[in-house]
């Protein structure tokens, strides 16, 4: 009878499981599910109906305990792991000492004793004594299941309340962030308003405002000043900026993030960008001439067509095509005014010769 309440509940949980999650049901071991199903009733026929308590569906005492125990073990967080396991054991340490006081040894033989001394014959004793004995047996036994099923019952409780707890607290909505436009944020690498196409992708977000006149295309001190703030938050990095390759040349070098004397021995520097760094507008970086192969010595070497590479400190790399190369004086910087629609970068150095005139490499960014 008793096997058979077991392979009923154990019908009941296989059912119930069918209604979790995929996430909770994989966190039991297959063992655990194969044992349950193997040792379920087939002939016992329990629809479970999720929207219902267990109580209000007759779950079994013995299937609640199972759930129980499976929410303890595999579902629970450790806090409320921690409480049950907690509480079990101060009801269990409850129960076990009420069990030792109620059948304690010297308790059992001094009544023993006393129902030998009522009896009339010592055959009679002797069978009362004998199924006194089996009796109490027997019931010591059902107080040790006992106790056992009344602990998977107040852990079931446990479970309840703690999760009813839980539903009550309140989940604080998470707040939207301020709206913040792009002139309140400052990010290396992106052009507000270096090219048409940019200002174009901007005007679906304006379709319900009136058109506004036409402003004449005089807006470079506003574009200055775009160009200063990036330059200068590039400045205050105090690191490398990224990396510079040329095939032709074979120079492979670090690119510091400003022209600091000291730092310009070793490898090239950033000076100026108007979007950027690999992005849209026209960064330059100037090395020296050292006339021995290094730095930028071979710069003279390169032609339209020619192509190199520069990876920026965030891992960003783009291929640059050259298609133009000039000298001019070194106080001549009409070329970082040109309107360009791609990154640009330009490279700079000093001429062979002993003048003050620089050789100027433009590449774009295919």
């Amino acid at each position: 009878m008793e096997n058979l309440e077991y392979a009923n509940a154990y019908s009941e949980v296989n059912e119930i499981l069918k209604s979790i999650s995929k996430e909770d049901y994989e966190k039991i071991p297959k063992s655990k599910i194969e044992l349950l199903k193997k040792c379920s009733n087939p002939n016992y026929k329990f629809n479970y109906n999720p929207n219902l308590t267990l109580e209000e569906q007759n779950v079994s005492k013995r299937a609640r305990a199972i759930i129980a125990i499976l929410f303890r073990d595999y579902w629970a967080t450790d806090i409320q792991r921690n409480k049950i396991v907690k509480m079990q054991k101060n009801e269990f340490s409850r129960l076990e000492m009420e069990k030792e006081k109620k059948y304690d040894v010297n308790n059992i033989f001094n009544n023993a004793k006393k129902n030998k001394e009522n009896t009339t014959s010592d055959n009679e004793g002797i069978i009362i004594y004998k199924k006194s004995f089996f009796q109490r047996l027997k019931e010591k036994i059902k107080y040790i299941i006992i106790p056992l099923i009344a602990i998977l019952i107040i852990t079931i409780a446990i479970i309840i309340v703690i999760k009813y707890n839980e539903s009550k607290e309140t989940v604080t909505p998470i707040e939207e962030p301020e709206n913040t436009s792009e002139e309140n944020v400052m990010v290396i690498g992106i052009n507000t308003e270096n090219t048409t196409s940019q200002e174009e992708q901007k005007q679906p977000e304006n379709n319900n405002k009136p058109e506004e006149p036409t402003q004449e295309p005089t807006q470079e001190p506003e574009q200055t000043r775009d160009a200063s703030a990036l330059t200068q938050e590039i400045y205050n990095m105090n690191t490398t900026i990224g990396t510079l390759y040329i095939p032709k040349t074979k120079l492979n070098t670090k690119v510091y993030c400003n022209p600091d004397p000291k730092k310009m021995e070793k490898m090239p520097a950033f000076l100026y960008t108007s979007g950027g760094l690999n992005q849209v507008g026209i960064t330059l970086f100037v090395g020296h001439n050292r006339r021995n192969g290094k730095m930028f010595s071979n710069n003279k070497k390169l032609a339209v067509g020619d192509i190199f590479y520069f990876t920026d400190y965030e891992g960003n790399k783009k291929k640059y095509t050259i298609y133009s190369k000039f000298t001019t004086t070194s106080d001549d910087t009409s070329f970082l005014n040109t309107n360009v629609d791609v990154p640009t970068i330009a490279l700079s150095c000093c001429t062979d010769a002993s003048d003050d005139n620089r050789i100027i490499i433009l590449g774009r960014a295919d």
